[in-house]
Order: C-alpha cells, then structure tokens, then sequence
C-alpha cells in the first residue's frame, strides 16, 4: 500500500516501520508515516541494529551475485574455449553464466528479502510490545 503510494522506497528504517504500522495496525498512509517515525524515534539503537544487519544482508547479496558472476565467466570461457579456433565458445559462456548468476542472485536475494522483512516484523511487534509495558508500568492502577 506505501509502496505504491511512494512512501517507502528507499532503506531508511522509517519506511519499514510504517508499512509495518499500516499492515500490523491497520493505519492509512498518513498515520502509519506519523506512526514510524514515532516507533523510530522511541528505538533509535534497536532500529540502528535492525538497519545495519538489513544492510550487510543486502551487501553479501549483491558480493555474492559479483562474485557468482565473475568465476562462473572466468571458469566456462577459457575452458571451452580450448582446443577451438573459433569465438563462439568465448561469446556463449559469458552469457550463460550471466544467467545463471542472475537467476541465483535472485533465489538468494528473495530468501534474504524475506528473512528481513520478517526482521522488521518481529521487531515491530517487539517495540510495540515493550511500548506497551512501559506505559502499563508509568499508569497507576485504578482502584
């Protein structure tokens, strides 16, 4: 819902917050906004960690899809490039083995895509939680 109003298109914190508000909460866009910002704010070194791990996840992804790419064009072009007098062989390998990258950089980047978004949700919920209990322990009792 925020991300196709704009909202939450880059990887600040702010943005997983509120989508976590909108859909966990049930808020529109305007109070789910106001709402991470206020869940940012009230845990600044919790989400500092939850971003930090988020972006080191996204970081292996992309070295990985690199590094993928880069032996699987070293290893399949000269090896069957050998014994050939033609180009094709160095041509063809290169492109498959862009391929395959990218097809593995996708099944390893959707398995880390849902690994954080389910970070952020049990930290959400987390947050909330402990929110909870802050202002259950700040209320006097009723009598």
């Amino acid at each position: 819902m925020l991300r196709v109003a704009g909202f939450c298109m880059d990887d600040r914190p702010e943005p997983e917050l509120c989508e976590r508000a909108a859909i966990l909460e049930g808020m529109g866009s305007r109070d789910a906004v106001k709402r991470g910002w206020q869940m940012l704010k009230a845990n600044k070194g919790p989400t500092a960690a939850l971003l930090l791990i988020d972006l080191v996840l996204e970081g292996i992804v992309v070295a990985l899809a690199f590094g993928a790419l880069v032996l699987i064009d070293l290893s399949e072009g000269p090896i069957q490039g050998l014994g050939h007098a033609d180009m094709a062989p160095w041509i063809v390998a290169p492109i498959c083995g862009a391929l395959i990258a990218v097809v593995l950089a996708v099944l390893i980047g959707s398995v880390v895509r849902a690994f954080n978004s389910a970070m952020w949700t049990l930290a959400y919920r987390e947050m909330i939680r402990q929110g909870d209990q802050a202002a259950a322990v700040v209320q006097p009792a009723e009598m």
